[in-house]
């Protein structure tokens, strides 16, 4: 895993950053869908 930003020195909370941000769009596109079925 590259670190380049020195203030992410935590490699768990670099992770949760970037597990974040797939989680939010995975939900988006679910929501979408439910509204395009209903």
């Amino acid at each position: 895993h590259e670190v380049k930003s020195g203030r992410n020195s935590n490699p768990a909370t670099s992770l949760q950053l970037q597990e974040e941000k797939p989680r939010s769009s995975i939900t988006f596109v679910e929501s979408s869908r439910e509204k395009e079925m209903h």
